[in-house]
Order: C-alpha cells, then structure tokens, then sequence
C-alpha cells in the first residue's frame, strides 16, 4: 500500500472522528502528514500533493492550539486498544462478518498511529495487535469473498466452514469506517478487453460463486484475445498470487497453518491459471 493511500485512509478517520473524538482525529492527521512528507521526500513532489500536504497541516497546527494534549498518548493508545478489544472479543464470542473485518482494518490503523510517541516504530504489544488486525481482517475477507463463513481465530476450536453464496464481501480500503461493503460497479457497454469489460466477468462470475482472481482471469480472456489484455491478465495474476503467499506467512506468525495452507493453495492457482491463459 502506498504512503499516499495509507495518509488518504487517516485522513478519512480524522475526518470521521473529528467531532466526538477530536484528539484521535489530530493524531490521525498528524500521522497522515507525516506519511506526505515522506512520499514528497521520496521524489514524488506535485502542486497537487503540496496543496494537500499544506491545508492538513494547517488544519493540524489549528487543531493543536485548541486541544489539550497532555494526555494525547494516553487518550489516542486507550482509543486505538477499545476498536481492537471490542472487535476482537466479538469476533471470539460470536464470531466474524463483513463488519468484523472493517473493524480489524480500523483498529490496525489506529494503533500504527501510534508509532508516532515511539519515534516510529511500535513497542511489540502494539506491534503484534496491528499485525493481527491486518491479519484477521484480510481473513475474514477472503472467506467472505469466496461465499464461506470466516473461520474462527486463531486459538479457537476450528469448525468446517460452510457455504455462504451470499455472504457480503468486505474490502479493507481507505474508506469511510462503515462504507468497506459493495460489489463492483461496471459501466455498460464497455469495449471488449476493456478494465470494464473485464470487470463486468469477474462480478458476474464472483456472483454466482466464483473465485474473484480466478473470474478475472477467465474475463479477461472472455473480453479479448490480444496479447495485451493477456500480459495484463498475467500481471494482475501475478500480483494476487504475491499478495496470497503474504497473508500465508501473516496465518503461519498466528500459528493458523490451515489458513496459511489455504493461501498458499490459491496462489498456486492463480499461477497455474495465468500460465494457462498465456499459453
């Protein structure tokens, strides 16, 4: 994820949170400035990123002359442990939905903003709940994604997941709190080989319970022969199939060897099914 969509993600938060938990809002914002900086450091300098960088952080310094922060770590740690607690004992007692997943992303956002009292990096306690935050919401969604029902957390008693067709899907973004859950929009009457083209295959395919990477694959070759739309079938391919082995290796720090099995499998899949396509 890029510095410019993790600061767009805080600066969402700040903004949600802005009236009833205002110094959760200005360390959210802080940490989204900070992040411009470093993409602007990075060689990525634009008028349109300064324009932002400048309006946040006036709005910051504003902000700061009007709240008291003596006890900013304190208030902005306590915030970040509640979204992660209650989120996860709900997960644990009744277990997970869409909603359980956007609460786990939220709360990893919450508590990454709080490297900002450790000169950047995390003590370990905060560390690992951000890390199984990231973890478990990318579980959840993945289940939900593929019409199962999320499997318990690790340490749980597991159960054979069972099918769930219309299950809503639930996308970790950089989004509104409670605005994660949607389909795909696909305008009509787009070109074969198209992005739209190819994304109107995978939403109907993912509706009648196809896995998402799998119908894209499969669109893209629906939508049009070209070598072109079949390297860019390959790249997106090659892409999940990376993203796959990461949430693996997240599953395996958990000690969840069933989950990590699962990614591992899928991205063999979507491997075998690239080469196939391109062959």
């Amino acid at each position: 994820m890029s510095l410019a969509t993790r600061a767009q993600g805080l600066l969402q938060r700040a903004t949600e949170l802005a009236v009833h938990e205002p110094i959760v809002a200005y360390y959210c914002r802080v940490q989204a400035v900070e992040l411009l900086v470093k993409q602007r450091q990075a060689g990525a300098a634009s008028a349109e990123l300064d324009a932002i960088l400048g309006e946040e952080l006036g709005k910051a310094e504003d902000a700061k002359k009007t709240l008291d922060l003596s006890h900013g770590r304190e208030v902005m740690e306590g915030f970040a442990l509640s979204v992660f607690d209650g989120v996860d004992v709900a997960d644990r007692s009744s277990g997970a939905d869409g909603t359980s997943a956007t609460k786990f992303y939220a709360a990893s956002q919450f508590l990454e903003v709080c490297a900002q009292f450790y000169e950047g990096e995390l003590p370990p306690d905060l560390a690992e709940k951000a890390k199984y935050a990231k973890f478990r919401a990318v579980q959840i969604r993945e289940a939900l994604r593929q019409g199962l029902r999320p499997p318990p957390p690790p340490g749980l008693a597991t159960e054979a997941g069972s099918s769930a067709p219309d299950a809503p899907g639930s996308e970790p973004s950089n989004i509104g709190i409670g605005s994660l859950e949607g389909g795909v929009s696909t305008p009509a009457g787009a070109p074969a080989g198209s992005a739209s083209a190819v994304g109107s295959a995978v939403a109907s395919s993912t509706a009648a319970g196809d896995h998402p990477q799998n119908a894209m694959i499969r669109g893209g070759v629906a939508a049009g022969s070209s070598s072109a739309v079949g390297s860019a079938v390959g790249s997106v391919a090659y892409s999940q199939a990376k993203k796959k082995t990461e949430f693996a290796s997240s599953a395996l720090d958990f000690n969840d060897v069933a989950g990590a099995r699962q990614f591992l499998t899928e991205a063999l899949q979507l491997l075998e099914a690239s080469a196939s396509t391109s062959a």
